[in-house]
């Protein structure tokens, strides 16, 4: 659960970075 809401974080910050 864990993972998956950190793999969604990173998801996120991507999109707004790039």
């Amino acid at each position: 659960m864990n993972s998956v809401i950190h793999t969604h974080s990173n998801f996120v910050a991507c999109l707004i970075l790039f």
